[in-house]
């Protein structure tokens, strides 16, 4: 996989975008989906209006809360003096 990986991925340390409205991606979302994040009332509304109008559908399955955390943990930490241990 290591192949596949933009540069741009060992350098930012943002793997959720915390800063955006919304973030989305395909880590933890079940096969042929993607995991969205709504983290303002701006991007509910996005999100509720894209809904409405057709333009994307929610799915019912449980996303991998766990697994995008620990993602999102891990880039943070990545070249920090302070690693996560293998496993944790």
């Amino acid at each position: 996989m290591e192949e596949a990986v933009f540069g741009s991925c060992y350098v930012c340390r943002d793997f959720t975008a915390e800063a955006s409205d919304i973030s989305l991606g395909a880590n933890g979302a079940p096969d042929g989906w993607n995991f969205v994040i709504i983290r303002s009332q701006t991007g509910k509304q996005l999100i509720e209006s894209a809904l409405k109008s057709g333009k994307i559908i929610k799915s019912t399955e449980k996303p991998k809360v766990k697994f995008v955390i620990k993602r999102a943990t891990e880039q943070k930490l990545r070249g920090s003096p302070f690693q996560l241990k293998q496993g944790t």
